[in-house]
């Protein structure tokens, strides 16, 4: 047995009040050492009855352990575990397992006699046992406060990955929005040059435009698009730019897919028109721009080349750069890893090639 009883007295405790989250930590808390209380008062119950006695002893017996878990988890694990001294924490660690024996010995030499004199406990724990039963203790409740800890970072995390992909939205809304306005700027282009000529296709070129503009006001407003889709705007939109062109200008746009993969909407359109818009305008003879789209199981390759135009009027450097920044921008995002990006500026040739790998 672990103790004899003389006499029986009563016990209250006053609960503690607290804002939302410190009071749901401290209910848990709470929950947690009475259930433990009432496991070791069955355990330890001196009689085939578990009686107000067996609790005033596991009572006592936590007050130590508490100290000690306490110690660990608002002390040790902070300011050691935590900053990665490992080594120190081990040392502290087993410390406090001793102070906590210590304070065992203490409460069932002299503070249970001077609390309760009319109580006399013998205890059956030496001080190796009382060490090993501080020790498993506190190692529990230390895996209770890491599980705890990396539960708290795993959903901080989540709240960054959610935080970031909302930026990462915004950030490609924002790319998009300027895709639209400058592509309607550059086709508007043609039509006033047309018009200029009072040519009669104009009519044609604009029902041309219109088809265009439908795929860019709907389709690109999907995250991805099947790169057929991507083929057959290229498509439209060489054929519209090809009133820019004189007799003179080759243009050719050639494409092949063995799998019609997604991809992102829009993504080859921006360097379509910054080779016709830098590379066919001005007074450069045998003007061309060269297309290619190939697509296999392994990967999508697009490449463009132009040649340097020799521009009528003096270009803002940031909007000849609109379209470059924001493909490579748009690939950082939506292909983080999975892209090549390369431009070449040799003999008066002007070529982008991107790679998107599947």
């Amino acid at each position: 047995m672990h103790y004899r009883p003389i006499q029986k007295k009563s016990n209250m405790m006053q609960p503690a009040k607290s804002n939302k989250y410190i009071q749901n930590k401290v209910i848990l808390h709470a929950l947690f050492w009475i259930l433990s209380i009432t496991a070791n008062a069955y355990i330890f119950k001196i009689s085939s009855h578990i009686s107000l006695l067996d609790f005033y002893y596991s009572i006592f017996s936590h007050f130590c352990i508490i100290i000690g878990a306490y110690i660990n988890t608002l002390i040790l694990i902070p300011i050691f575990f935590q900053q990665h001294k490992y080594s120190t924490y081990g040392i502290v660690a087993l410390l406090n397992i001793g102070l906590t024996t210590l304070l065992y010995y203490i409460t069932f030499r002299w503070l249970v006699d001077w609390m309760m004199p009319n109580y006399f406990f013998v205890s059956e724990f030496n001080e190796l046992e009382t060490f090993i039963y501080a020790l498993a203790y506190l190692s529990f409740t230390t895996l209770l406060n890491l599980s705890e800890s990396w539960f708290e970072l795993q959903e901080k995390n989540k709240q960054i990955l959610i935080t970031e992909k909302e930026n990462i939205d915004n950030q490609l809304k924002a790319l998009k929005s300027q895709i639209n306005p400058h592509f309607l700027f550059n086709s508007l282009n043609v039509i006033y040059s047309e018009a200029l000529k009072q040519s009669t296709q104009v009519p044609e070129i604009v029902i041309k435009l219109s088809d265009i503009l439908r795929y860019v006001l709907y389709k690109s407003k999907n995250d991805t698009i099947k790169i057929s889709d991507e083929i057959a705007l290229i498509n439209d939109y060489v054929e519209l730019q090809k009133h820019r062109v004189d007799n003179g200008g080759c243009i050719t746009f050639d494409s092949e897919y063995d799998i019609d993969h997604n991809m992102a909407p829009m993504l080859f359109l921006p360097l379509i028109e910054n080779s016709f818009k830098h590379g066919i305008k001005g007074d450069v003879e045998n003007t061309f721009v060269n297309i290619s789209l190939q697509s296999n199981a392994q990967q999508s390759h697009f490449i463009i080349k132009n040649n340097q135009g020799k521009t009528s009027y003096n270009t803002n450097d940031n909007e000849k750069g609109i379209g470059l920044e924001n493909v490579k921008n748009r690939l950082l995002l939506l292909y983080p890893n999975r892209h090549k990006f390369s431009i070449n500026n040799e003999n008066n040739v002007f070529s982008v090639e991107i790679k998107l790998f599947h």
